[in-house]
């Protein structure tokens, strides 16, 4: 089965700022993927690329094993997309709202609009105007403008972005919902924790640049560290750097250590420290997050980048502006 994304040295370029570099990523059908990165990373322009609303510099996308061209996704009922803040018509119905913009793609009967609002938990305030819509039921009803006619693919470009708590949880729920349906979802966000609890699959940008994809439990993997708080930091750094049993340890606030077991459990790790006359005011165990991932992949970004510009500076002028 073909992927239902797949991108390959996709890059895009204004003058001489790169937005995107050289993405290659495939999504397959039935994951929720999600593009994570800070504001600027090239999330929405990479998004924009796979529906062909901005032509890439070089690169090719693939929808289901379609290219898309210059004239971008056209085939009827592939794709729903929602790439900017849902523009709404505040003085009608959720319903007629729903109607004129599912007209744009031809007929749809009542039927199916009923399916999308209910769909979205929207049907018994249907002909409510949208003016006294919450921000979560605006963005439900959003999504399901999306939904007609029946797409397979749904590209979401920060569908969580300005929700209150219960709007996330909506949201989430909803596009769970979707995907046990079978439609697969790629959206962005810059949202770490709710990447985390909603997507089955991650891609991380940073700088234009993709520096890690896969699944969500891979990334994180089964790896436990342990958060140690300590009255005696000298002696308990002499005690960590001399165990067997500890694989790993490093300082991270004051008298406070991460630390990764080789062997054995805290119970051992606590006693050592303590034999050793070091007071454990605190012993806690961490599972790796979606944001120390990320951290540790954009810190690692940034300085590359900063090193290549610091190797550009210092070219002579002559090299740097290339041949003359």
């Amino acid at each position: 089965m073909e992927p239902a994304v797949a991108t390959e040295g996709l890059q895009k370029r204004y003058g001489r700022s790169w937005a995107v570099r050289g993405v290659d990523l495939v999504v397959e059908a039935g994951q929720i993927y999600g593009l994570l990165g800070p504001n600027g990373a090239g999330k929405s322009t990479t998004m924009r690329m796979l529906l062909g609303l901005i032509r890439p510099t070089a690169g090719h996308v693939r929808l289901f094993g379609r290219s898309i061209g210059l004239d971008g996704v056209t085939e009827p009922g592939l794709v729903g997309a929602l790439v900017e803040a849902p523009a709404l018509w505040e003085y009608l119905s959720g319903y007629r709202n729903l109607a004129m913009v599912a007209g744009l793609s031809g007929a749809v009967s009542a039927a199916e609009l009923e399916w999308a609002l209910r769909r979205v938990r929207l049907w018994g305030r249907h002909r409510d105007r949208v003016k006294t819509y919450s921000h979560g039921m605006r963005q439900r009803l959003a999504i399901a403008q999306t939904l007609v006619p029946r797409p397979r693919l749904l590209v979401l470009d920060e569908p969580a972005g300005g929700l209150d708590p219960e709007g996330l949880i909506e949201v989430r729920d909803l596009l769970r919902e979707l995907a046990a349906d079978g439609v697969t979802i790629m959206l962005s966000s810059h949202l770490l924790h709710e990447v985390e609890q909603t997507c089955t699959h991650v891609g991380i940008i940073a700088r234009g640049e993709l520096l890690a994809s896969g699944r969500v439990d891979e990334l994180l993997g089964a790896e436990e560290r342990y958060q140690v708080q300590v009255t005696d930091e000298q002696a308990a750094e002499r005690v960590l750097s001399s165990l067997a049993a500890v694989r790993e340890h490093q300082r991270v606030g004051e008298r406070e250590y991460a630390v990764w077991l080789a062997e054995g459990g805290p119970e051992a790790l606590n006693a050592e420290l303590v034999r050793a006359g070091v007071g454990v005011r605190g012993l806690a165990r961490r599972h790796t997050a979606l944001e120390d991932i990320y951290m540790e992949l954009a810190g690692a970004s940034r300085a590359s980048a900063e090193a290549i510009g610091s190797a550009m500076q210092e070219l002579p002028a002559n090299l740097e502006g290339g041949p003359e």
